[in-house]
């Protein structure tokens, strides 16, 4: 099951890579490869893999395989990546280790990097180009900003989802128009459940709409230059502040991942949102100054940094983070709509407005599978 899981998150990561394997340049791996590949990959686990014993034992331990000649039948240059990323993963249990292969030849770092910074001149010069944002007041509807998906539900509840935190520069403006939209609902359901992750600042983008002063959530450690990084909430953000007054809930699943259970972590500790759903993946650990290049055809994602939370000291690698109310994902948007609904009808005097909201509330219950779903919902 757990080789299962974590083939999951490998074809997740793969799709955000770009892919440059062509079969008619592959060419089958030799042992002098194969060494090559062990030995650097051995060299750079140890450099920079964020727990030291951990890189000490991986690299060992990838080194006595090869020595016993159990990498001596794998020609194929993707197989043998894949066999050593599960190597790796029977010792570290880490979901962000990851090894690519790639039948052309890979950039050097220095070229990698003059590749980067084009394209980094050609994405600034792209974001000048403003495209009109519609700045909607809240309203029976759906509007779609980049990643961010935003809805008003019956109650004026708002609901965003998210699907990745993309880099903060490219998605700032959408995230502050979708924020903008929901400024005037009675609580918000952020939806993480289908988010596997990606810039932990932008997380933080997000953390910040919903914090009324600048925040301290998390020092991010580096191993490799024994550094560490404080990660703030900021009042400098381009949409308005939704503040600490109103309630909050988080949607998660098996599937939320890296910084998106980062997001999920902090509102929990800091308890500005209520968590739903299902325990998340348990992907803390991240890469910083990576990938590394091991062989001319093969790349390493070496997690070489973890978040440290202000709060508990530690983080959720290898456990996820648990909810506050444990229920399968599917019906996690019904039990955070009825729980605000409940609270909308503690307090009605309306009596035809009350009926509805009971109505409501009654079509979102029949629309719950699972039974705990019912009752966590009461």
């Amino acid at each position: 099951m757990i080789r299962i899981q974590l083939a999951i998150f490998l074809g997740v990561i793969s799709i955000l890579l770009p892919s440059i394997s062509t079969a008619d340049t592959d060419k089958p791996l030799d042992a002098a490869t194969r060494a090559q590949v062990v030995d650097s990959l051995s060299k750079e686990l140890v450099a920079h893999y964020v727990y030291l014993d951990k890189a000490q034992a991986m690299a060992i331990a990838i080194q006595e395989k090869r020595q016993r000649g159990e990498y001596d039948a794998i020609v194929d240059g993707s197989q043998f990546a894949t066999r050593l990323a599960n190597d790796l993963f029977d010792i570290a249990h880490d979901k962000h280790m990851h090894i690519s292969y790639s039948a052309l030849v890979l950039p050097s770092r220095d070229e990698d990097e003059r590749i980067i910074a084009a394209q980094e001149v050609k994405d600034a010069a792209r974001r000048k180009i403003r495209h009109p944002i519609k700045w909607a007041t809240c309203a029976l509807g759906e509007i779609r900003y980049s990643v961010f998906d935003t809805e008003c539900l019956p109650g004026n509840i708002g609901y965003l989802a998210v699907s990745g935190f993309n880099r903060k520069d490219e998605v700032a403006d959408f995230m502050a128009a979708a924020m903008n939209r929901l400024k005037n609902t009675r609580a918000l359901i952020i939806d993480l459940r289908n988010n596997t992750g990606g810039d932990g600042t932008t997380a933080a983008l997000l953390a910040s709409y919903l914090f009324d002063r600048p925040t301290h959530l998390s020092d991010i450690y580096e191993r490799q230059y024994d550094h560490t990084e404080q990660r703030w909430t900021s009042n400098k953000i381009a949409g308005r502040k939704y503040g600490e007054k109103r309630a909050v809930y988080v949607l998660t699943s098996v599937a939320t991942f890296s910084a998106a259970e980062d997001f999920s972590y902090a509102m929990k500790t800091f308890k500005r949102a209520t968590l739903i759903g299902d325990t998340t993946a348990g992907g803390a650990n991240g890469t910083v100054s990576g990938p590394y290049r091991v062989q001319d055809h093969f790349t390493a994602y070496i997690p070489d940094a973890l978040p440290i939370s202000t709060i508990t000291k530690t983080n959720w690698e290898g456990i996820g983070v648990i909810p506050d109310i444990s229920v399968p994902a599917y019906d996690a948007l019904g039990v955070a709509q009825v729980l605000e609904l409940n609270k909308i009808m503690r307090s009605e005097k309306d009596s035809k407005r009350l009926a509805q909201l009971h109505s409501r509330v009654n079509k979102l219950k029949q629309a719950m599978i699972g039974h705990d779903s019912i009752e966590a919902s009461r």
